[in-house]
């Protein structure tokens, strides 16, 4: 679908069936930003769409990048509907926990469990 590279960092949104996934590659970052929010925005084509963010190949994740987290968060309404995936022991994995993210989004290890778990709230029919 879409392919951007800014910095040290790719952003690709793809889709796993049903569910769109964004993939970020290198370090998460204020280069980024606005890119990201811009697939975010591209993902979310309606206020009940599921999103997964896939940080495990992410190597560094700044305030710039938590910031689209809450945007997405946000935009989408319920927390089941948002799904990051992050590498256990990884960076990204730290800096969401120690900022909570963890209390109102799902933070899974790794992309299948992600998309998993986003498609079994949409399957509950909300």
């Amino acid at each position: 679908m879409a392919d951007l590279t800014r910095g040290e960092c790719t952003l690709r949104l793809t889709r796993n069936g049903d569910v769109p996934v964004i993939e970020a590659t290198g370090e998460v970052d204020l280069r980024v930003e606005s890119s990201f929010l811009s697939l975010v925005e591209e993902a979310l084509t309606t206020e009940a769409a599921p999103l997964v963010i896939d940080l495990t190949k992410a190597s560094y994740l700044d305030s710039a990048g938590m910031h689209v987290l809450v945007h997405a968060r946000r935009k989408i309404g319920k927390p089941e509907r948002l799904a990051v995936a992050v590498a256990p022991g990884g960076l990204p994995e730290r800096v969401l926990k120690l900022g909570m993210f963890d209390r109102w989004m799902v933070l899974a290890p790794s992309l299948e469990s992600a998309v998993e778990r986003v498609r079994s709230d949409v399957g509950e029919g909300d």
